[in-house]
């Protein structure tokens, strides 16, 4: 390849085959001359501004468009000839943000009116259960099957170390609460009636 190809290149950035083109440069002294040539053009290059065309060239390009518009599209509506002027630009339609802003509106309507609601409602409203004049009621299949159904009952959901806990927090409690403080037997778990 020729030498002053590779000065280009490494003028440019761009990677050369040659890697002792360097030591090669500050060895000889033509070579030198020549890259001190070559990086004087270039920056002379860098330093121009693009060039720009006549504006007589610019206004044959325009025209020589227009023409070829003109030909494609009907005739202007103007007696004179003349191009129709540009009408004004017309904003989107944006129906669907009309109606999105609707349901937004209405969405939150609903989920204030929830709120308020679910805020406002008494507290004994909502909880489930026996009242002062009733007695619960036990399942009659627990009651029939006896404490083998009941362990059939276990849900799966229950973890061991909480059974662990609850098991020593009823022992712990038992201990405590002995039948000869009370003065009468405990009454069993499985008892409905003392």
């Amino acid at each position: 390849m020729d030498d002053s190809l590779r000065l280009i290149q490494s003028l440019y950035g761009e990677d050369v085959d040659d890697p002792d083109l360097a030591r090669r440069v500050s060895e000889d002294e033509d070579l030198r001359r020549e890259h001190e040539r070559l990086q004087q053009v270039k920056d002379t290059l860098d330093r121009r501004s693009s060039a720009s065309p006549d504006p007589e060239v610019v206004d044959r390009v325009v025209a020589q468009a227009a023409a070829a518009q003109g030909a494609a599209t009907p005739p202007s509506d103007r007696e004179d000839g003349a191009p129709a002027p540009d009408r004004p630009a017309r904003t989107p339609e944006r129906a669907w943000a009309r109606r999105l802003q609707g349901a937004a509106a209405a969405l939150l309507v609903v989920l204030l009116v929830g709120l308020g609601w679910w805020q406002l409602r008494p507290n004994g409203a909502a909880t489930p259960g026996p009242t002062a004049g009733e007695a619960p009621q036990q399942p009659q299949s627990v009651a029939a099957d006896g404490p083998s159904a009941a362990a059939d009952d276990m849900p799966e959901w229950n973890d061991h170390d909480d059974l662990v806990r609850l098991h020593r927090r009823v022992e712990t409690l038992r201990s405590r609460s002995r039948s000869d403080s009370w003065g009468t037997d405990l009454q069993t778990v499985d008892q409905v009636q003392p």
